[in-house]
C-alpha cells in the first residue's frame, strides 16, 4: 500500500494512472487527516510500505510526517516528498526526507525512483503464497479458495479461479476458485475443447496474458456474473505446463509493466509451490502404497491356504481404499469360465442371487472384459458401460455402485480378476486407486500362485505318501486274486470313484475276464467276458492307449452290456490298459468319479499306479507258474534220478552177473556133493555151511544194487563219508578192473561226519567213478586216483586220473564243463545228475585240468 499526503485531487489521479494496479494507493489531504486514519486501523490492517508527501503546506510537514509514523506505525516506511522546483530538493533531504519526486509525475521517473519501493510493497503477498503453499491438489479447499480471495483482492479482480492439468494432459480440473461464476459452478472437469482460447492459448507462452474469453462471451450473462475477460497466469514450474491461475474482470483492467513483472513472479511461485505440494503427495502416496504392500505382503505371506489369501486380501484392501465391498474371480482349471472364489461384502455375496453370478464365461460382462484383454477397467456407472452384460453383471446389484476391476497376472498370464465396488453417489475412483489395485492384484497373484504350488505339493506328498503305501502293500504278497483286490483297493484311495472293474487277458486266447470288482455285487458263479477290440476295455486292450469319457450316454463306444449286467449307470469312465514288456495282460475300467470329471491329471495318476500293479500283477502269475514249473521239475527230477539209478544198474549188471553167478555156481556145486555125503554129517556140514556163506555174498550184493535202484530213503542224516566211499569201492571195483584201471586210494582217517543223504551222495561217487571209469578204458586204461580228506569247514573228494593223450584229456574236460542233460553221453548226464545233487547238499562239484591230469573235486559242508 502507497499512502499519498495532498490535498491535490488530480495529483492521485495522476499517481493512480501510473502505478500498478496490484498496488494500492490511498490518498489524504493533510497531516490530521492521516493521523486519524491511521488510528482508526487495526492491528491485522496493512500499513503503508510507501508514504508520498505534497509540501505545498510547508517543510514543517515533513518532521509532522516523520513523527506520525514514528508513533503509528511499527516499522517506518520511505518518505518520498513531491517537489516542483528542483532547487529544493536538497532542504527536503536535511528535514528529514528520504527522497523526492519532481512534479509534474512522468511514468518513467516512477519507474526508475520507486522500483525499489515496489519491489517492497510487493513483499506484502507473502501471507498470500503461504496460504497456497497448503493447496491440497486433487480437492478444493478453503485454504486455496481464501488464498485465491486474498489475491483477486490485491488486484482488484471480481473472481478468481485455478485450472489444473490431469495426468490425462487432456484434461483440467477446476482446483479451486473464489467467487466463481454459476457457469463454472456446474462441472469440475473441463477439456481442452471446450476453453481452447482459455486454456490452449496460454500454454503457447509462459508471460501473463490478458484473454477475452469466448468460453465466457458465449454464455448468458447470469451465468457468467458479467465477466468477460480474464488474466491468466500459466503455471510452468521447471519448464513443464500444470495448469492456468485466472483472474476474471467485466472489462480489461489496466496492466502496467509492472503489473506483468509481480504477476511472472507470482505464477513462478505459485507454480512451483503446486508442483512441490505434487510431490509431496505423490511421495506419500507411494509411500503409503509401500508400507500397505508390505503389510498385505506379510499378512497374506503366512498363509499358505488359498482361501485365507484371498480373503484377508480383500479385506485389506477395502479398508485401504476405503470402498464397500470386492470380489476375487479366478480362472478355471481349462480357462472358459470366471469362479468368484472370495467376496467381502459385494453386491454379489448375496446367497440369494442367482448361482450363474458364482461362474459366468471368461469372456462376457465387465469382469469377463478385464480378463479377456488384460486390461484394468473403471466405471462409475456399470449398467451405462457398453460392455456391461445384463445376464452376468446383474443390474439390480450394480447399480448405484461404481466398479474398479484390475486383472490378476502371474507370468504374464491371466489368472482371475480382483474387483472392488464403491457407493457411486459418495465417491469416484481416481487413478491412485488404479495404481493401488494393480499392485495389489501383482501381490494377490504371486500369492495365489505359491498357495496353490504349496496345495499341489501337499496334494501331490499324499498321493506318493498313498503310492508308497500301495506299492509296499500290493508287492508284499504274490497270491493273484489277493494282489488283485488291493490293488483295486489302493486305486480307489487315490481317484474317489464308485466303482472299479480289473480285467485280465486269458493266456492264448484273444479275450478278458472279470478278475476283481470294487463297488460292485459280482453275481455268484458267473463270469464276464469280453473280446479284444470290443467296448472300451477292449479297444484299450487291443490298442494300448488309456481313453477317457465324461459323457458315456452320447458316446456309442462303451459297452452297455457289462455296465446292465452289473447294474451300473456310468456318468464318466477312465479305462487304463495294463502292458507289461510291449503287451498287454489287462486293463483297468473306473467309473463316476466323485466330484469333477475325469481329467488328464487322474490319467497321470493312474499311470504311475498302473505300472505298479502291472508288476504286482506279473510277479503275482509269474510266481504261480514258478511254482507248478518248480513242481513240474522236482517230478522230473525224480524220474531223473530214477533213470539214472537203472543206468548205472544196467551198467554194473554184466559186472555183477559174475560176481552172482560164481557164488551161485559153488551153491550149486556144494548143493550136489551134499546130496552125495548124507550118510556123512560132517562132509554134509562143510557142504552146506559153503553153500549158506556163498548165498550171504548174493545177498549182500543184490542189496548193494537194490540200494541204487530204489533207495531206502531220502532223508539226511549223519553219515561217515569214508564208508560211503568204501562202498562204492566195493560195488565198481570188478568194472574198473574190467576197464584195465587201476585204482588206489588216500581216505583221510579224520574226516569229519556231516549230514547228508547216503544214498544220493552213493549214487554220485559210483557215478563220477564209474563215467570216468568208461573214459579212461576207452583210452586204453591208467589210474583213478581217489582221494577225502578235511578243511576247515567241509570235506572234500578228489577223482583224478592222468593221460598221455590230449584228446581223452578234452573229452573228460569238455564232458563237464559243457553240462547238457539233453545229450547222449552218459558222462553228461551222469554228472548233470550229480551237479544237481551236490547243490542239493550246499556243496560244489568242478573239474580242473593240471597240464595232462584231470581232477573232479567236490566238497561238501560239514
Amino acid at each position: 500500500m502507497i499512502l499519498l499526503i495532498s490535498p491535490q485531487d488530480t495529483l492521485l489521479e495522476a499517481c493512480a494512472a501510473m502505478l500498478p494496479t496490484s498496488i494500492p494507493l490511498v490518498h489524504l489531504a493533510a497531516i490530521p487527516e492521516t493521523e486519524s486514519y491511521l488510528n482508526a486501523q487495526t492491528d491485522d490492517a496493512p500499513e503503508p510500505a510507501l508514504i508520498l508527501l505534497d509540501i505545498e503546506a510547508g517543510y514543517e510537514a515533513i518532521a509532522e510526517c516523520r513523527q506520525l509514523y514514528q508513533k503509528s506505525l511499527a516499522a517506518e516506511p520511505p518518505l518520498v516528498v513531491l517537489i516542483s522546483n528542483p532547487a529544493n530538493r536538497q532542504k527536503i533531504l536535511e528535514a528529514g526526507a528520504d527522497d523526492y519526486l519532481l512534479l509534474p509525475l512522468l511514468p518513467s521517473e516512477i519507474y526508475s525512483w520507486l522500483a525499489d519501493y515496489l519491489f517492497a510493497a510487493f513483499c506484502n503477498f507473502q501471507p498470500v503464497l503461504e496460504t497456497i503453499q497448503r493447496i491440497n491438489r486433487s480437492a478444493v479447499s478453503l485454504s486455496l479458495n481464501q488464498g485465491l480471495k486474498n489475491l483477486a483482492q490485491i488486484f482488484n479482480a471480481p473472481s478468481a479461479w485455478l485450472f489444473l492439468l490431469n495426468p490425462d494432459q487432456k484434461t483440467f480440473n477446476l482446483a479451486g476458485g473464489y467467487n466463481l461464476p454459476p457457469l463454472l459452478r456446474q462441472k469440475n472437469n473441463f477439456t481442452g475443447q471446450e476453453l481452447p482460447d482459455c486454456l490452449e492459448l496460454v500454454r503457447q507462452d509462459s508471460a501473463p496474458q490478458l484473454v477475452a474469453c469466448p468460453y465466457l462471451a458465449r454464455a448468458k450473462r447470469r451465468k457468467t456474473n458479467g465477466l468477460a475477460c480474464h488474466l491468466s497466469l500459466p503455471l510452468y514450474p521447471q519448464g513443464q505446463f500444470i495448469g492456468v491461475l485466472n483472474l476474471a474482470y467485466t472489462a480489461p483492467p489496466n496492466i502496467l509493466p509492472a503489473d506483468k513483472h509481480v504477476l511472472s513472479l507470482l505464477s513462478r511461485e505459485i507454480g512451483l509451490l503446486l508442483e512441490t505440494t505434487r510431490r509431496h503427495e505423490e511421495t506419500q502416496f507411494y509411500a503409503t502404497r509401500t508400507a500397505f504392500m508390505v503389510l498385505l505382503a506379510r499378512t497374506i505371506g503366512r498363509q499358505s491356504d488359498l482361501d485365507t489369501v484371498l480373503s484377508l486380501t480383500l479385506e485389506q484392501t477395502v479398508s485401504m481404499l476405503d470402498a464397500l465391498g470386492g470380489d476375487i474371480w479366478l480362472l478355471s482349471a481349462d480357462g472358459q469360465w470366471l469362479d468368484r472364489a472370495s467376496s467381502l461384502s459385494s453386491p454379489f455375496s448375496n446367497p440369494r442371487l442367482n448361482r450363474q453370478l458364482l461362474r459366468r464365461p471368461k469372456e462376457q460382462g465387465l469382469i469377463g472384459w478385464v480378463a479377456e484383454h488384460d486390461r484394468p477397467l473403471h466405471a462409475n456407472a456399470p449398467p451405462d458401460d457398453p460392455r456391461f452384460n445384463p445376464q452376468v453383471d446383474q443390474v439390480e446389484t450394480l447399480a448405484g455402485h461404481a466398479l474398479l476391476a484390475v486383472p490378476l497376472r502371474h507370468r504374464e498370464a491371466v489368472i482371475g480378476v480382483i474387483a472392488i465396488y464403491y457407493n457411486s453417489s459418495s465417491r469416484s475412483f481416481a487413478n491412485r486407486d488404479t495404481i493401488l489395485l494393480e499392485g495389489v492384484s501383482n501381490l494377490t497373484a504371486s500369492a495365489i500362485a505359491g498357495a496353490r504350488l504349496l496345495q499341489e505339493l501337499h496334494e501331490s506328498t499324499a498321493r506318493q505318501r498313498v503310492l508308497y503305501e500301495m506299492s509296499q502293500q500290493i508287492s508284499a504278497g504274490l497270491d493273484l486274486p489277493a494282489t488283485l483286490n488291493r490293488s483295486l483297493y489302493w486305486i480307489a484311495r487315490l481317484i474317489e470313484v464308485e466303482a472299479g472293474l480289473l480285467w485280465l487277458v486269458k493266456e492264448a486266447t484273444d479275450a478278458l475276464y472279470l478278475a476283481a470288482a470294487l463297488g460292485v455285487d459280482l453275481p455268484q458263479g458267473r463270469q464276464f467276458n469280453l473280446t479284444m477290440g470290443r467296448g472300451l476295455t477292449g479297444r484299450a486292450a487291443r490298442s494300448g492307449r488309456a481313453i477317457i469319457v465324461n459323457d458315456p450316454l452320447n458316446d456309442p463306444r462303451p459297452d452297455k452290456t457289462v455296465f446292465d449286467a452289473l447294474h451300473i449307470a456310468p456318468r464318466n469312465l477312465i479305462v487304463v490298459p495294463m502292458v507289461y514288456h510291449d503287451q498287454a495282460i489287462g486293463v483297468l475300467s473306473l467309473v463316476n468319479k466323485i466330484g469333477e470329471p475325469f481329467d488328464q491329471d487322474d490319467l497321470t495318476l493312474l499311470s504311475t499306479a498302473i505300472e505298479m500293479v502291472t508288476v504286482a500283477v506279473s510277479n503275482a502269475t509269474l510266481h504261480a507258474r514258478t511254482i507248478t514249473l518248480m513242481n513240474e521239475r522236482e517230478r522230473l527230477h525224480r524220474q531223473m534220478l530214477q533213470s539214472e539209478r537203472l543206468a548205472t544198474m544196467g551198467r554194473l549188471t554184466a559186472t555183477l552177473s559174475h560176481e552172482i553167478n560164481n557164488p551161485m555156481q559153488a551153491i550149486q556145486g556144494a548143493l550136489a556133493l551134499a546130496l552125495e555125503e548124507l550118510n556123512s554129517p560132517p562132509d554134509l556140514m562143510t557142504y552146506l555151511q559153503l553153500c549158506q556163506t556163498e548165498s550171504t555174498r548174493v545177498v549182500q550184493l543184490l542189496n548193494r544194487m537194490r540200494q541204487i535202484y530204489r533207495p531206502q530213503t531220502g532223508l539226511q542224516k549223519s553219515i561217515d563219508l569214508n564208508q560211503t566211499l568204501r562202498e562204492v569201492i566195493t560195488l565198481a571195483r570188478k568194472e574198473l578192473k574190467r576197464q584195465k584201471i587201476t585204482l588206489q586210494t588216500d581216505l583221510a582217517p579224520n574226516l569229519p561226519r556231516l549230514t547228508a543223504a547216503a544214498d544220493q551222495l552213493h549214487l554220485v561217487f559210483l557215478s563220477l567213478m564209474l563215467n570216468m571209469g568208461d573214459t579212461i578204458g576207452a583210452a586204453g586204461g591208467s589210474k583213478l586216483f581217489l582221494r577225502s580228506y578235511a578243511l576247515p569247514h567241509a570235506a572234500r573228494i578228489e577223482f583224478s586220473t592222468s593221460f598221455s593223450s590230449t584228446t581223452a584229456l578234452d573229452n573228460l574236460t569238455a564232458a563237464f564243463t559243457g553240462l547238457d542233460p539233453d545229450t547222449d553221453s552218459p558222462l553228461d548226464f551222469g554228472l548233470f545228475i550229480s551237479q544237481d545233487i551236490i547243490a542239493a547238499h550246499n556243496g560244489s562239484i568242478e573239474v580242473e585240468r593240471q597240464e595232462q591230469q584231470v581232477i573232479f573235486r567236490v566238497e561238501l559242508p560239514v
